[in-house]
């Protein structure tokens, strides 16, 4: 059985960076290297649809090992440069995902998205086994189906700092879906009513697909 696709995806709020600098970092360092290591698929960027000092970016790889290659770990943790030092102390760290695809598997982003959402939560201990069927087999299904969404995909985290054990990705057309109507007939059902209010550290991203000057 192939393996399922990794995924790394990390945000940030860097509002105490000057915006031109960060972007520079981005462009020609930091997405330049991950693209480059061997076992990265493809590298997209975003920024928060309503709060442009909100950044996201995300890779899909061939496997999670790929993230323990030495390939990728001559990129990070002390062997960052010293440009990537500088950021990464200024700017603020919302969350950072080391993780594999649960559902479906082995899915690749809709490139063509220019919008995206990033949920995370938890839930006690008791309700996580209702809460992992409910996505499976109602919420992800359903969003999935609303016009405007590309790709609907749920990822079993591996390495974080934060409490999450899953969280999902929405790839979309425009970040304005997820306030259409169809959104909300998809994601209003009497099931998700019930979990909803046990959710706890949530983590909602809506977020407008970022491009460089020029493009």
């Amino acid at each position: 059985m192939e393996k399922p696709y990794g995924y790394l995806t990390v945000a940030m709020n860097f509002k105490d960076i000057d915006a031109e600098e960060f972007n520079d970092w981005y462009d020609t360092e930091h997405m330049v290297e991950r693209i480059h290591t061997p076992g990265f698929m493809n590298a997209r960027r975003w920024l928060g649809a309503y709060d442009p000092r909100i950044s996201v970016s995300n890779y899909d790889l061939e496997s999670f090992d790929v993230l323990k290659t030495p390939a990728y770990q001559s990129i990070v943790g002390v062997n960052l440069s010293p440009w990537s030092q500088r950021i990464v102390r200024k700017a603020t760290r919302i969350c950072r995902y080391l993780s594999e695809q649960a559902i479906p598997g082995r899915l690749e982003g809709a490139l063509e998205a220019e919008g995206m959402l990033l949920f995370a939560a938890t839930v006690a201990p008791e309700l996580e086994d209702e809460f992992n069927a409910w996505y499976a087999e109602e919420h992800l299904p359903r969003m999935a189906k609303v016009p405007g969404v590309l790709r609907a995909r749920r990822f079993r985290v591996r390495e974080s700092e934060q409490s999450h054990k899953f969280f999902s990705i929405y790839d979309l057309t425009q970040p304005e879906v997820e306030k259409s109507q169809d959104w909300a007939d998809a994601a209003n059902t009497p099931w998700t009513a019930k979990l909803k209010p046990q959710m706890q550290n949530v983590i909602r991203l809506v977020l407008r697909r970022y491009h460089k000057k020029g493009e």
